[in-house]
C-alpha cells in the first residue's frame, strides 16, 4: 500500500486488527476455503450467538447475528468522531439524512441483539427482514419514523396502521414484491420486513437451525467455532445474477 492508503486505513484497523493477521486461501476444483487468524483484546470484539441466526426463518439464504449491536455500532460511531478516517464527517453526515438520528454517544443505549435474513431468490417470494431487541420501547420511534418518511417517498404510496400487535410502526403495500413492509416494536423487539410480515419473521412456521443446508455448513465447521454468518452462495448467485 502507498503511505496515503495506509493512512486511509489506519483508524479502520487500529483496534481488533492491529497485532499480526494471518490469511490463508485453499482451492480445489470443488471447493474453497479461507482461513483467517488475528490476536484480539477481548471476546467482546468477535463475540457470536448461534442463537440469533437459528431462530431466523427456514429457507433464508443469508442469515446474521450480532450481540449487543449498539455497543458495536457506539464503537464504530466513536472511530468516526475521533479515529482521524478521512470524509468521517461526510459519513455521519450521510447517517443522519437516512436515518433521521443524530449520531452521538448514547444514541443507540437502546439497541441489543440483532439479527438479519433474506430467503427467496426471485419477486414474488423475496423477503427480507431484521429483528432487534430493544431495551427502551421508545428508543426507536424516530428511526422508524423517518424510515416511514422515505418508504412513502420512494414508493408514493401513503403507510397505512402499525402492523398487528406492535405498539408503533407502520406498514405498506408493495404489489412488485407479492408481499408488504412492515415496520414496527413489538413488545421488547424492533422488527422491520420487506416482501413478508413481521409476525412471520418474528415466529416462522421452521427455523433455519433446523434447514438442511444450515446443519450441513455448521458442521463443516465443527464445534469449536458457532457461526455468525450464513450464505448459501448457489441462491445468493443465483440474485446477483438478476441484479
Amino acid at each position: 500500500l502507498d503511505p496515503d492508503s495506509a493512512r486511509l486505513l489506519d483508524p479502520l484497523l487500529g483496534g481488533p486488527l492491529s497485532d499480526p493477521v494471518a490469511v490463508g486461501l485453499t482451492a480445489t476444483p470443488d471447493a474453497a476455503g479461507l482461513e483467517f487468524a488475528s490476536m484480539v483484546d477481548g471476546q467482546e470484539d468477535i463475540a457470536t450467538d448461534p442463537s440469533l441466526i437459528e431462530a431466523l426463518p427456514a429457507g433464508s439464504w443469508f442469515a446474521v447475528g450480532a450481540p449487543e449491536a449498539g455497543d458495536a455500532l457506539a464503537r464504530f460511531l466513536d472511530q468516526l468522531a475521533h479515529g482521524g478516517l478521512p470524509g468521517s464527517g461526510s459519513i455521519r453526515q450521510a447517517i443522519r439524512n437516512a436515518t433521521g438520528f443524530e449520531p452521538r454517544p448514547g444514541s443507540l443505549d437502546w439497541l441489543g441483539d440483532a439479527s438479519a435474513f433474506v430467503e427467496g431468490t426471485s419477486a414474488p417470494g423475496f423477503t427480507a427482514g431484521l429483528i432487534a431487541e430493544v431495551s427502551d420501547p421508545a428508543g426507536p420511534r424516530k428511526l422508524l419514523r423517518r424510515a416511514r418518511t422515505l418508504a412513502e417517498r420512494d414508493s408514493g404510496l401513503r403507510s397505512a396502521a402499525p402492523p398487528e400487535g406492535a405498539d408503533y410502526g407502520f406498514s405498506l403495500g408493495v404489489p412488485s414484491l407479492g408481499g408488504g413492509a412492515e415496520a414496527g416494536v413489538i413488545d421488547d423487539y424492533l422488527v422491520a420486513v420487506l416482501g413478508g410480515t413481521v409476525a412471520q419473521a418474528l415466529d416462522p412456521q421452521a427455523a433455519l437451525g433446523d434447514d438442511p443446508r444450515y446443519q450441513e455448513a455448521v458442521d463443516s465447521l465443527g464445534e469449536d467455532f458457532p457461526p455468525a454468518l450464513f450464505v448459501h452462495l448457489p441462491s445468493f448467485f443465483e440474485v446477483a445474477e438478476q441484479g
